[in-house]
């Protein structure tokens, strides 16, 4: 009986996987089954029809060396190989939001956006720039390979308003004057 090992297809954390099809086992006297015998993240799957294995979208970024037993139905001889399969880490995708915020008295989150992301010194409660500090969670990086950004946020200072009212008589006008 003749199983070959080989490198599948790579899959990316957070996201469900099947690989390519591995190579059929060959020379046995009948039809075969596949199953996995170890290495595999809990959970993954195998698809005898299609050769193909399958895990879910937590299984964490790492290599999986997954050893994989061919049965011939006929004989019942087995053979294993193993199948190399690497799960990178998340790309992410950073949103600022900060462009057009504008102090009004309360606390303003400056950069949003991305999974599997911690974000540092990400409030501000008056107007100003400050250094807002990404970091991927284990398992992440950004597009870049990086797992760290910084982005430098400004909350823009509000355009006071004044409103004087006078008296006079029964009669009141109010007036409004703008100042920066």
């Amino acid at each position: 009986l003749t199983f070959n090992n080989k490198t599948l297809s790579e899959g990316t954390y957070g996201t469900a996987y099947t690989s390519t099809a591995f190579d059929r086992a060959s020379n046995g006297t009948g039809s075969y089954t596949y199953s996995i015998k170890s290495g595999a993240p809990t959970g993954a799957t195998i698809n005898s029809t299609n050769r193909t294995i399958s895990f879910t979208n937590s299984t964490a970024a790492g290599t999986y060396n997954v050893v994989v037993t061919a049965t011939d139905n006929n004989s019942g001889k087995t053979k294993d190989a193993t199948m190399k399969i690497v799960i990178n880490k998340a790309n992410n995708a950073i949103t600022l939001n900060c462009a057009s915020l504008t102090y009004n008295g309360s606390s303003k989150t400056l950069a949003s956006g991305g999974t599997g992301v911690t974000y540092s010194n990400n409030t501000r409660t008056s107007a100003g720039s400050q250094t807002v500090t990404i970091t991927a969670n284990s398992g992440y990086r950004f597009s870049d390979g990086t797992t760290s950004k910084t982005l430098s946020c400004t909350i823009a200072k509000a355009t006071p308003t004044l409103t004087q009212s006078a008296t006079s008589g029964s009669a009141t006008t109010a007036n409004t004057a703008s100042y920066t």
